[in-house]
């Protein structure tokens, strides 16, 4: 195994602003709606029931 101090470090780690990597603790929460999978279904579900009702009907 190789320790952690052993390791050669990462060239673009090293090259990189490292006030980028600083995550805001302040940042929003996403909105239920705002979640892709959440459009993405009601999306579905509805193209399902306008075909499915135009069907019977």
């Amino acid at each position: 195994m190789i320790s952690i101090s052993e390791r050669k470090p990462n060239a673009f780690r090293q090259q990189i602003n490292p006030d980028l990597m600083v995550v805001d603790a302040e940042t929003e929460k996403e909105k239920w709606w705002t979640k892709e999978d959440t459009h993405l279904f009601v999306l579905s579900f509805t193209a399902f029931f306008i075909v499915f009702y135009t069907f019977i009907a």
